[in-house]
């Protein structure tokens, strides 16, 4: 009897790297002959990636169950087993993270500069997208949108440095200075080492370096445009403007966020496909700044975006 009921137990998919590595890997088809837009017109692979979608989103349930009984606290798991939106946060994170794990593993080489940054920049986007779902299980809605705005930021810098190569040396040597300079005006003296690399990059920039976009110095030349709306002009993605503005008069004390915090509400199921937006695409430009396989790059774009169109109806669909 005991063994009956084993094996009447169903399998499911649990979503982590292997899953994408599998699902890459025994892909057979030869022909990745996009359309002009990046899609499949291959009637064999289009079935094999609906195949993928489909097992992915009979998934949801049994992936959500495991997040929680190994990341989230018990007060959480009511909200989270029953609220759709809470479900697609989820699901995406899984994949687009187990997409982002097998790139990072295949093709990262630190003493890259360019791999290097943008490896890093991807990676701090998840960090910001766990913190997202974290306080949407929790019902503090208003903290997400502070995280959206930051992962839009992260998300326009992220695209920048991928079409201007040359400023991911800058940007790298920005981090490392300004961890030098806050360290000695707050917290504590600079060793030896540590003071001559600071001299060392403050001889190779000019004064204008500390500033927060100053290692976009070589691309925009005059200092008052160095600022993320420079930046996502350049790159024809402003229809990102109304969260943005939005989201600020949230995280600074206005007079707007004190009196209508309720309008909240009604915002952040939208601005979660959104993020689910953007987390989704800073995976498939990865895979094209690291020169991935055009079987890689065509099986994972279409699955990220066959997921949006089935689970969202999210039909953009932004030319690489």
């Amino acid at each position: 009897m005991f063994r009956n009921i084993v094996k009447m137990k169903k399998e499911y998919m649990i979503i982590n790297e292997k899953i994408i590595k599998n699902f890459i890997d025994n892909c057979k088809v030869y022909d990745f002959t996009p359309n002009s837009l990046g899609i499949i017109d291959n009637d064999e692979l289009s079935d094999y990636i609906d195949k993928m979608i489909t097992e992915t989103i009979k998934s949801i349930d049994e992936n959500m169950f495991q997040e929680i009984i190994n990341n989230k606290i018990k007060a959480e798991v009511e909200t989270a087993t029953v609220d759709s939106k809470a479900k697609m946060l989820n699901i995406f994170y899984l994949i687009a993270s187990s997409t982002y794990n097998y790139i990072i593993t295949k093709y990262f080489v630190e003493e890259d500069i360019k791999k290097n940054v943008l490896g890093n920049i991807a990676r701090y986007s998840f960090e910001i997208f766990t913190q997202m779902f974290s306080l949407y299980l929790s019902g503090c809605t208003m903290g997400i949108l502070s995280q959206i705005r930051i992962l839009y930021e992260n998300y326009i810098i992220f695209n920048y440095i991928g079409k201007h190569s040359e400023l991911a040396q800058c940007y790298y040597d920005h981090a490392v200075y300004k961890k030098y300079f806050l360290s000695k005006e707050y917290w504590k003296t600079l060793t030896e080492k540590e003071q001559n690399e600071m001299d060392s990059l403050e001889k190779k920039y000019d004064n204008t370096f500390i500033d927060d976009f100053g290692w976009t110095y070589k691309v925009i030349k005059e200092r008052s445009k160095r600022k993320i709306i420079t930046m996502a002009e350049e790159l024809n993605l402003l229809d990102y403007t109304e969260l943005y503005k939005i989201s600020s008069n949230y995280i600074h004390p206005s007079s707007f966020s004190v009196f209508h915090t309720k309008i909240i509400k009604g915002l952040v199921p939208k601005y979660i496909l959104t993020s689910i937006e953007m987390i989704t695409n800073n995976v498939i430009k990865l895979m094209y700044y690291y020169n991935c396989e055009e079987k890689e790059k065509i099986l994972i774009r279409n699955v990220l975006y066959g997921l949006r169109e089935d689970l969202y109806g999210e039909p953009k669909i932004y030319e690489t």
